[in-house]
């Protein structure tokens, strides 16, 4: 399923929707209710602070199979990995941003000063 992010791109976030669906047959829709409706899916910059202190988890692919989304939403792999772009701040930030300019968005802060920057990653539970 292509989606369009907000910044006007297209988001290719197929193996989390297509996981979504197998489990739902595999383990029931209230399973995958219960794991992912406060969830957010991403394959693309976004604005983290439009909707990140709303989301219990934050599930980013970059290029994985549907097997692998679904083993990280189970518990089976505890997920690995860094963010290979930066995530900015606000709406503010992406107007100042300079396409030609390599990490110059000022980096999403969470509520735990967690930096949402190039190299950025939480990894397992």
């Amino acid at each position: 399923m292509n989606g369009v992010d907000q910044f006007g791109g297209n988001s290719a976030i197929a193996p989390i929707v297509d996981a979504y669906r197998i489990g739902c047959r595999e383990y029931g829709e209230e399973a995958m209710r219960q794991r992912m409706e406060r969830s957010a899916a991403i394959s693309n910059p976004m604005v983290m602070g439009e909707f990140e202190p709303q989301a219990d988890a934050i599930l980013a692919e970059f290029g994985v199979s549907t097997q692998a989304v679904l083993d990280v939403v189970f518990g089976d792999y505890s997920p690995t990995g860094r963010l290979p772009m930066q995530l900015p701040k606000d709406m503010a930030t992406v107007e100042r941003h300079r396409e030609d300019v390599a990490f110059d968005l000022d980096p999403y802060v969470d509520e735990f000063g967690n930096r949402y920057d190039y190299g950025f990653g939480l990894n397992g539970f």
